[in-house]
């Protein structure tokens, strides 16, 4: 059988449209071939939606070049998400597309602007932590499976608890004062803040194919203008 290469996934959470802010992506050929790939914006709902000036999702770039990408989103939204999609021909080179994206708000006359990182998508990733000084910050689940997906939180106050009634329990759990659960439609994106109340603790767990979680930090408060907390680290798979 020939080489049929494969495809290489870039995931931009939390693009913000509204009348202050306006999001871009911005993707560039760090090779010495050309690259062939897509774009491929979401609303929070999980639908398509189009590019500007552009007629269609795909594009190809030459060696060195870059282009950059916005998106039509009339509404007001902070969860638009863009899937950039690398083909790579052959399964001996690597991926050379670099992919960044950026939201720049105005603050009265002040014009301030926050990187968008990528995340990468894996199976049922999770978060669990203790949440002193993360004042305001939002978790954000992106779901970019064609399946529905599930996400359980639990906020606590540090308080464990443990379950006599299941055989082999060895370890305890902390006992939420407020849980929910939520189903995240086919390419839907949520955030969920991490504080609620006076908790002290806050964990969530996802089930799907292909999640991806990413932690942001209030930067403007003007213009409720999040960053991207990049060191935070989730778990994978089954906790």
């Amino acid at each position: 059988m020939g080489d049929t290469g494969r495809v290489s996934e870039s995931v931009i959470p939390s693009l913000v449209y509204s009348s202050v802010c306006s999001s871009t992506i911005e993707v560039r050929n760090l090779g010495d071939r050309p690259v062939d790939g897509s774009v491929e914006p979401h609303r929070e709902s999980g639908a398509l939606v189009p590019l500007v000036d552009k007629p269609g999702m795909a594009f190809r770039l030459s060696p060195g070049q870059e282009t950059k990408f916005s998106f039509r989103i009339p509404e007001s939204t902070d969860t638009a998400w863009v899937a950039v999609r690398e083909r790579i021909p052959s399964s001996g080179l690597s991926p050379v597309l670099s992919v960044i994206g950026t939201t720049d708000c105005l603050n009265g006359r002040e014009l301030r602007s926050a990187i968008r990182e990528v995340a990468h998508a894996s199976p049922n990733p999770w978060f669990d932590g203790e949440i002193g000084g993360m004042t305001g910050a939002r978790l954000v689940v992106v779901n970019v499976a064609e399946t529905m997906a599930t996400v359980t939180g639990c906020y606590s106050s540090g308080a464990l608890v443990g379950n006599p009634n299941i055989p082999g329990q060895a370890s305890l759990a902390p006992l939420c004062t407020h849980h929910f659960r939520e189903q995240i439609p086919p390419f839907g994106s949520r955030q969920f803040p991490v504080e609620r109340g006076a908790n002290t603790h806050f964990s969530l767990r996802t089930a799907g194919r292909a999640i991806a979680l990413q932690m942001l930090r209030l930067l403007d408060a003007g213009t409720q203008l999040y960053q991207v907390d990049t060191s935070i680290s989730f778990g994978e798979g089954s906790k």
